[in-house]
């Protein structure tokens, strides 16, 4: 661990799941990945919250394109996925979009050309690469 380590509520999750999340982001140069996650890992945390836990996260450069200051849960996969090595090396040139559904389902998707530059000039790119 590096002194920029954050510890959230989630760490013990995003950690306990590092290795798959790695996979299915070296395998997502064939398509799609999904690893269905238990609810229970999650809601355990905070059993009285009403919202969603879902979340949208798109990383390039180990830097994250879009907005997640709202998701404490998509911050603490971000420092987690900032302390790899391999995360640094596959989003050099790579765009990945994470997402949790509301059932737990979680997504890894690769984009090719979405980069922060496009992000920064267009932010509609970043909604374009969810519908798309």
């Amino acid at each position: 661990m590096n002194a920029e380590t954050v510890h959230t509520p989630y760490s013990h999750i995003w950690n306990k799941y590092r290795p798959v999340i790695l996979r299915l982001m070296v395998d997502s140069e064939n398509g799609p990945q999904h690893y269905p996650f238990s609810d229970h890992e999650f809601t355990r945390v905070f059993p009285k919250k009403r919202g969603s836990l879902a979340f949208i996260l798109f990383l390039h450069r180990s830097k994250a394109l879009n907005n997640i200051k709202s998701s404490p849960l998509a911050q603490s996969l971000l420092a987690m996925l900032r302390e790899s090595k391999t995360v640094e090396r596959l989003t050099e040139d790579l765009t990945f979009e994470f997402m949790l559904d509301d059932k737990f389902l979680f997504h890894v998707r690769r984009k090719e050309a979405l980069n922060d530059n496009d992000a920064a000039v267009n932010p509609a790119a970043i909604v374009l690469s969810v519908e798309g």
